[in-house]
């Protein structure tokens, strides 16, 4: 019994070392911001409190429900011109963590959705021309995958993640900061799309690896 549980400890630390080597960090919380703003003089940052009626209409006009009610939102200023806002968030794909910066303009409309680190193996990665399909996206019923989004193939669950992030992140800026809180629902096709997103994405819990804590940093 005993050497079964060192074989057991043996084997689960050997995945963990696994996972770590083949984790990927592309940028840090400044580089990201200086990726989102590159004609900014200077980056503000505050935490938004969403109240239960800002998640209800949160998810009416996204279809994920928010999974936090405190959320940072970045704001890109170039003397008193608003250049734009940025979300960095971190969320489990399969089994770990991936970082996306998501970067909305001043009306709340998706400008660009880049990775910052990625820790599922690389098989599973988005490339660049795919997340190039977010720029210049509004939140409506196309910003979905099956419908205006192309999907990944073999890496559904990272478009899945992904699609609903930019979505989410999309809706907590009008309602929360935008104040547009009656803003558009989603309709019940786009809607079964990013339920399915949503239930995929949430339905792996956080685990609590080297890898989870290394992309945490990027909160």
């Amino acid at each position: 019994m005993e050497r079964t549980m060192r074989t057991l400890l043996l084997v689960g630390l050997l995945l963990l070392s696994s996972a770590a080597a083949r984790a990927e960090v592309y940028h840090s919380k400044e580089s990201a911001l200086g990726l989102a703003f590159p004609q900014a003089d200077r980056t503000e940052s505050r935490t938004l409190t969403l109240t239960a009626e800002q998640v209800t209409a949160i998810e009416a006009q996204a279809g994920p429900r928010p999974e936090s009610r405190l959320v940072n939102v970045y704001e890109g200023w170039e003397g008193d011109k608003l250049l734009g806002y940025a979300f960095i968030e971190t969320h489990n794909v399969r089994s770990l963590p991936e970082t996306i910066l998501v970067v909305l303009d001043p009306q709340g409309d998706s400008r660009a959705v880049h990775l910052l680190a990625f820790h599922e193996p690389p098989e599973y990665e988005p490339t660049e021309k795919w997340l190039a399909q977010f720029a210049e996206r509004s939140l409506d019923d196309e910003l979905a995958l099956r419908r205006g989004v192309r999907g990944m193939a073999g890496s559904t669950l990272t478009a899945q993640a992904i699609t609903g992030a930019v979505r989410r992140l999309m809706a907590v800026l009008q309602v929360a900061v935008l104040g547009a809180s009656q803003g558009p629902e989603f309709s019940d096709a786009a809607t079964d799309a990013a339920t399915d997103t949503g239930a995929d994405a949430a339905g792996v819990t956080a685990a609590a690896t080297a890898a989870g804590a290394k992309a945490t940093e990027f909160r």
